[in-house]
């Protein structure tokens, strides 16, 4: 499964912007069980127009929706680099 979520999240970034997903499943006992996984700009189309992920306030209601919709919670979320592994940045200050 995790190999085909990097190959999907590669080929949606393009190898010139980030792409992710959020990560769907259950959690048991504080287990964390991916079943399915749902990409950022399926909720959103404009989520990776800008060469980094940027997720409108209307995508977590689509969200919210899909994992109604499985019978499933976000116990995760992912992204990708297109440079390589490296730490995000806040584009903001975090106060």
């Amino acid at each position: 499964m995790w190999a085909q979520l990097v190959a999907g999240l590669r080929e949606r970034g393009c190898g010139v912007r980030e792409s992710g997903a959020f990560l769907l499943g259950d959690i048991d006992g504080g287990a964390r069980r991916v079943q399915a996984w749902v990409p950022y700009d399926e909720l959103d189309p404009d989520a990776l127009t800008r060469g980094y992920v940027c997720l409108s306030t209307a995508t977590f209601t689509k969200l919210w929706a899909k994992c109604s919709e499985l019978g499933l919670a976000v116990v995760g979320d992912v992204h990708t680099h297109p440079n390589g592994p490296r730490q995000s940045w806040p584009t903001r200050p975090i106060r």
